[in-house]
């Protein structure tokens, strides 16, 4: 991960460190293809606060706050009442933490597979 401040890639190893030691991690995209830095936040206990796009919506399910990206004002609204609340963060990490359990890079493996497979019939 290259992000603001980064002079480097960030290893896998310290990446999950920076989630693991978080309030939240607060992804506020247009657009997406995945997302996959939410499952890696819920898979190191980090509750997120994410737009509210679809593909966002897929991947967590009710692990997450969504919020419209382009309302500051509710952004800034949501971030403190999750810091505020311990346990709003206790639910969110552990729905994220079952939400993160169901997807596995095997797992995506198989489904690509298979969509070879019918595509090439």
């Amino acid at each position: 991960m290259v992000g603001e401040g980064f002079k480097e890639n960030v290893s896998d190893a310290r990446l999950n460190g920076l989630y693991r030691s978080c309030k939240c991690l607060v992804y506020p995209s247009l657009y997406e293809g995945f997302g996959l830095p939410i499952l890696e936040a819920f898979a190191a206990g980090a509750p997120v606060i994410a737009s509210d796009i679809p593909v966002f919506r897929e991947i967590a399910g009710k692990a997450a706050v969504f919020v419209n990206p382009k309302n500051t004002h509710e952004m800034e609204r949501e971030i403190k009442k999750l810091l505020k609340s311990p346990s709003l963060a206790a639910r969110l990490i552990k729905r994220g933490r079952e939400r993160a359990r169901m997807f596995s890079w095997g797992a995506c493996a198989k489904e690509t597979l298979k969509v070879y497979e019918r595509v090439a019939g």
